[in-house]
């Protein structure tokens, strides 16, 4: 699961009695249900500071105590690199990539708080292909975030600037014959 945690875990086994506590890494699970047959433990995943594998610890207050050894991963934290183009219309819809990595699961994209639009990701979990919203602050850079499911959130600040529409102030001539030319 992601490094910021949140994530619903199952554990399952014998002896969950009492009360129970779980605890991933370093880290207190919260949320600890289990069920009736005292066989299986769902919890919410606190944070790590870290990636990599963790022991699951299971405490119960009449059966004692249980180690899974590196049963659990955390996942690395997605990074954005770059947004490609990085301007656009204040109306939306522009196309744009988003570089990076680690973008596992299932993904969510907003720009300046608006979700983007038919986001797709690459198989190599390291671009992000959607169409911008329109702009809901005005012209300027807006800042992107990106949520994984698999991995969690990641931010770029100034990431695309919404540019001012276009104004005509003048044509000269302003008629001409009809023929063209």
């Amino acid at each position: 699961g992601p490094q910021t945690g949140g994530n619903t875990v199952v554990i399952d086994g014998t002896g969950f009695g009492g009360t129970v506590q779980v605890r991933l890494g370093q880290f207190q699970c919260t949320n600890v249900s289990v069920n009736a047959g005292l066989t299986q433990i769902t919890c919410t995943s606190g944070g790590e500071t870290s990636e990599g594998d963790f022991d699951v610890e299971v405490t119960s207050s009449t059966h004692g105590q249980a180690v899974l050894a590196l049963g659990y991963h955390f996942n690395r934290r997605p990074l954005v690199l770059q947004v490609t183009p990085n301007n656009g219309p204040l109306a939306g819809g522009t196309p744009i990539v988003i570089d990076g990595q680690d973008f596992g699961g299932t993904v969510n994209v907003t720009l300046d708080g608006l979700p983007c639009t038919n986001v797709s990701v690459t198989a190599g979990l390291d671009q992000i292909s959607c169409l911008t919203p329109a702009a809901s602050t005005g012209t300027g850079p807006k800042r992107l975030d990106v949520f994984s499911s698999a991995n969690g959130p990641a931010s770029l600040l100034n990431a695309f600037t919404y540019n001012p529409t276009p104004t005509i102030t003048t044509v000269v001539p302003s008629n001409g014959p009809e023929q063209g030319g």
